[in-house]
Order: C-alpha cells, then sequence, then structure tokens
C-alpha cells in the first residue's frame, strides 16, 4: 500500500470555498444563474465528495491493530469538530426561526432528513441542514466499516454503493413519487460520498492519475441528465443520474488538485482559502442570516428576502464574518483540542494523524 506524505493542499479549502458560495447563490441569489446550471446542487455535492475522500483517507491511515481505539477517537474527533458549533447555531436560530423551533428534535438528532422526507416539502431557513444530517448518518456508519472491512472488499463495496444510489433514487421515485425520499435521505445521496470514498481508496493502492473517461462520464451524464429532464421530464432523468455525474467530476477535479495542481492554483487565493477554512459555520449559518437581521432591522431583511445579487452578496458577507468569529472563538480552540484524543497511541511512536488539515476542519 502507498500511504504518501500528505500535506495542507490549499485548493481542497478554495474548491470548499466554491462549493458553498454556489449554495449561498442557490438560496439567495439570482434566479436565473439558479435556473441555467443549479449551483446549489454543485456545492453540496461538492462538500460530500470531499467529506469521503477526506473522511476515508484518514480511516485508512487508522486501520491497524487497535481498531477499536481509532474508532473511539475518530468519533470524540468528530463530536469536538461539529457539534459546538452546530448545536449553538441550532439554539440561536429557534429563538428567530419555526422551522428551526418547531421541529427541534430532528434536527438536534440529525433526522432534518428524514423529516424533509416525511413531510414532502422544504421546511423554509432549515431547509440546508438535510446535507449536515446526511453527513453525520455517514460518520456514524462509515468508520465501523472502514476500520472492520477486509481492505481488499473495500474499493469494490464503495462502487457498489455509488452504483446503488442511482438504482434507488429511479425505485423510489417510481413507487412513490417522493423526490425527498429519493434524494435527501442517505442511500439516495451516498453516490458522491462512496465516490469520494472510493478515490481516497485508489489513492492508498496506486499514485497513477485517474483516467479520463472519469470525469468524461460524468459530463456526459450531467448532460444526458439535462437534456433528458427537458425532452421527457417525467423520466427524473436529472434527479436520477445528477449527483453520480457532479461526483464524476469533482473527484477528477480532486485527484488533480492532490497530484499536482496545475491550472488550480488561483484556488489557492488567500480570501478562498480563508471561507474554505470556515465554510462548515458558513453553510450552518448562511440561511439564518436574514432571519437575524430581520430582529434589527425588518427593512434589510425584506430585501434579502427578495434574493438577486446584492442580497446574495450580503448573506455571503455576513455569513463569512459571522463563521469567522466562531471559528476563532469556539471550532478552533475545541479543534486543538483533539490533538490530546490521537486515533492511535504506540509505545514509542508518534501518534497516527490525519489525512491532511482538511479533514480536520471539515
Amino acid at each position: 500500500m502507498i500511504h504518501p506524505q500528505v500535506t495542507r493542499i490549499l485548493q481542497l479549502d478554495g474548491l470548499r470555498a466554491l462549493a458553498v458560495i454556489a449554495v449561498i447563490q442557490q438560496h439567495w441569489g439570482v434566479a436565473a444563474i439558479n435556473r441555467a446550471v443549479g449551483p446549489g446542487g454543485f456545492g453540496v455535492n461538492c462538500f460530500f465528495v470531499l467529506s469521503g475522500f477526506l473522511i476515508t483517507g484518514i480511516l485508512l491511515r487508522a486501520r491497524g491493530d487497535h481498531r477499536g481505539e481509532a474508532l473511539v477517537a475518530f468519533y470524540i474527533r468528530r463530536a469536538l469538530r461539529i457539534f459546538p458549533a452546530y448545536y449553538l447555531v441550532l439554539a440561536l436560530a429557534s429563538l428567530v426561526s419555526r422551522s428551526v423551533s418547531d421541529d427541534w428534535a430532528w434536527h438536534a438528532l440529525y433526522l432534518s432528513n428524514v423529516k424533509l422526507a416525511i413531510d414532502g416539502r422544504w421546511p423554509g431557513a432549515a431547509a440546508h441542514l438535510w446535507s449536515l444530517s446526511v453527513e453525520e448518518q455517514f460518520y456514524l456508519i462509515w468508520p465501523a466499516v472502514m476500520l472492520f472491512t477486509p481492505r481488499g472488499r473495500l474499493e469494490p463495496l464503495m462502487l457498489a454503493i455509488a452504483a446503488a444510489a442511482p438504482v434507488w433514487r429511479g425505485v423510489v421515485l417510481a413507487s412513490t413519487g417522493n423526490g425527498f425520499a429519493a434524494t435527501n435521505l442517505l442511500p439516495g445521496a451516498s453516490d458522491c460520498l462512496a465516490i469520494g470514498a472510493w478515490l481516497a481508496c485508489r489513492r492508498e493502492r496506486t499514485q497513477a492519475p485517474l483516467p479520463p473517461y472519469v470525469a468524461g462520464a460524468g459530463v456526459l451524464l450531467w448532460v444526458a441528465g439535462r437534456l433528458g429532464g427537458d425532452v421527457v421530464p417525467a423520466w427524473h432523468l436529472g434527479m436520477l443520474v445528477g449527483s453520480t455525474a457532479s461526483a464524476l467530476l469533482f473527484v477528477g477535479l480532486i485527484d488533480h488538485i492532490v497530484r499536482d495542481g496545475r491550472g488550480t492554483r488561483w484556488l489557492a487565493w488567500r480570501p478562498l482559502v480563508h471561507i474554505g477554512t470556515v465554510s462548515y459555520g458558513v453553510y450552518l449559518l448562511h440561511n439564518f442570516v436574514p432571519a437575524f437581521v430581520d430582529r434589527a432591522s425588518p427593512a434589510v431583511a425584506g430585501w434579502m428576502y427578495a434574493h438577486g445579487a446584492g442580497p446574495f452578496l450580503a448573506v455571503t458577507a455576513l455569513s463569512v464574518g459571522l463563521a469567522t468569529i466562531s471559528w476563532i472563538v469556539i471550532e478552533r480552540p475545541l479543534n486543538e483540542l483533539k490533538d490530546r484524543v490521537p486515533y492511535v497511541r504506540r509505545a514509542g511512536r508518534p501518534a497516527l494523524r490525519s489525512l491532511s488539515a482538511q479533514a480536520e476542519t471539515t
């Protein structure tokens, strides 16, 4: 197996920044852009692929004689990274948003996506929490899979999960017509996570670049989904293959970035890297920003709710500002505590480190 020394790759932070900006555009930006591209879906899928890739990289390095210890350490470290900011924002949002306070238990238990599938409608300001629920459900299941499945079966398993996701979406759509149950529950969103995980396993096995047909297949699937959805709307081709297509595109891009990154140096631009570093807070906060603003200035909040270029820029700026405060005051200090909970302790050897700093700020 190949275990290359991996350091922080700034372009991945930049990619994460573009992903969260795309989501904010979808929720608060220019309607014509959303109709043409649907950037929010790309942004969420990018987050999923990155999570699968980075978290799997950590777990591959934790495989050894102390897997039970590594499993416990993983959950402690994830809790330190995710829970404080999440529950603080949830508590504050419950004061200004009925979509949080009315369904507090669902959000607190990371079942927002399940509630979404049951209700069959977007729940206002809390709509974006579904993807955080998917990620948390992934974090609950995936470490045991990675640590205790024989290494030779991991890549076939990941590819099988990726292939099963569009099948799940098709079966659920055909049998229930519930698009939320088809796409927003973990099985329907697992292709991006699994394809990202597969890339991490492949890179451990070989440093050869991904063949270009991987990204090419993503382009073809995306075009087929867009055109097919327009020609035969009842087939829901965009919903069936859209996330798989974007996963193939992003996995090709990530593989290129971590190998040599030629042509992607601009992603290491300092403002993008900063937004990428605090992107968890930005994503968590952005849909609640107008509700917070409404308490101080209903007129400004009303302008934000009208959507458009101005509201997009305002929500982005306020979200980044609040997320930066959260990072400095809450998240970074707790992140540093994770050094006290290494994945593996062995006499006379340093504790096992994660794949990269990106995984520890995801």
